[in-house]
């Protein structure tokens, strides 16, 4: 869970000591980065070696990091939703590093501590293109066995990938996909709809409003008033490259690839109900997971309902990684 002391580090301080992303993979550990790993709790550098840094990738500089573990069987690169960053996906991280597996994480341009206007983006496509080079360069970088994770947008990037490349798993894709409450339709879309069409000839952004519900009432807190990565506008621009890729989405063909989709049947930021039997019918081979009771943000969620996650996710991990690996 990130902690609460807002004073121990600095965006500003941490991105003026970062420097280009070492594939050497070696440790690289300084007094922001160490700062920025307590604040939002994320894996210290001593459970394995930890490397941050920049990426060029699509036009941005890209915040991109790694952690190695010990003993490693895998690879899986996390992709995270809007609004995210890669800060506050410490539950997620620390259990994958427990299951031996190397994590790569990066933050999405306009998120966290990448370059780009913020939380805005022109089109997923750039999305996908800078995730598809990203992942091009590990594999070549650091070759074995490669999965892959994506939480609502990330998920959303990660499916658009396979339909846009026609990838097949293993091949120039990695072995397995693991898309949690992934986006397509959000809640509540007719009035959105309606909405965007009446605001964006006029308007480029509009004040957010932080969700106060859900299970774990702290983490909401924490993004709404302490966590200084946090976008506090919704961009209009976003939604209208939502909107198209939305039109282009459910217009693709089927594709078999073995994908895992975990979804809570409380979550309000997605509409569900009309997004699961899209992706049923996109990837015929789909496995998807009920979590009774779960919101949206399935990484922060209650310890119980994070527990049945990570069972999820040992399961997924033996059912496609060699058991030789």
């Amino acid at each position: 869970m990130p902690t609460l002391n807002s004073r121990r580090w600095s965006a500003v301080s941490l991105r003026a000591a970062l420097t280009e992303f070492d594939w050497s993979l070696k440790a690289s550990d300084f007094a922001d980065l160490a700062a920025y790993r307590q604040f939002y709790g994320l894996p210290e550098a001593v459970c394995g070696a930890h490397q941050a840094g920049w990426s060029e990738l699509g036009g941005y500089r890209l915040y991109t990091q790694f952690w190695a573990a010990q003993n490693p069987r895998g690879s899986v690169l996390v992709v995270h939703g809007y609004y995210d960053h890669s800060g506050l996906y410490g539950p997620l991280i620390r259990r994958c590093l427990q299951l031996g597996l190397n994590v790569l994480t990066f933050d999405l341009p306009g998120h966290g501590l990448s370059d780009g206007a913020q939380a805005t983006i022109g089109s997923f496509d750039e999305y996908v293109a800078i995730t598809a080079q990203l992942f091009r360069q590990a594999q070549t970088q650091l070759p074995g066995h490669w999965l892959a994770i994506g939480q609502s947008t990330g998920g959303a990037i990660l499916a658009s990938w396979l339909l846009h490349a026609r990838l097949q798993a293993g091949v120039d894709a990695p072995l397995a996909m693991l898309l949690l409450a992934p986006l397509l339709r959000p809640a509540g879309w007719s009035h959105g709809r309606l909405l965007h069409r009446l605001l964006s000839p006029v308007l480029t952004r509009l004040k957010r409003q932080f969700s106060r519900g859900g299970n774990n009432p702290e983490f909401s807190r924490f993004l709404a008033e302490d966590d200084p990565l946090q976008s506090h506008y919704l961009s209009v621009a976003w939604v209208t490259a939502m909107k198209q890729w939305m039109g282009w989405v459910e217009q693709q063909s089927p594709l078999p690839f073995p994908l895992t989709l975990v979804q809570g049947d409380a979550d309000q930021t997605v509409d569900f109900r009309y997004n699961l039997p899209v992706y049923q019918r996109l990837f015929p081979q789909i496995q998807i997971h009920n979590l009774s009771g779960g919101h949206h943000h399935l990484v922060n969620e209650t310890a119980h309902r994070r527990e049945q996650l990570w069972q999820w996710l040992q399961v997924w991990l033996d059912d496609n990684l060699p058991k030789s690996a």
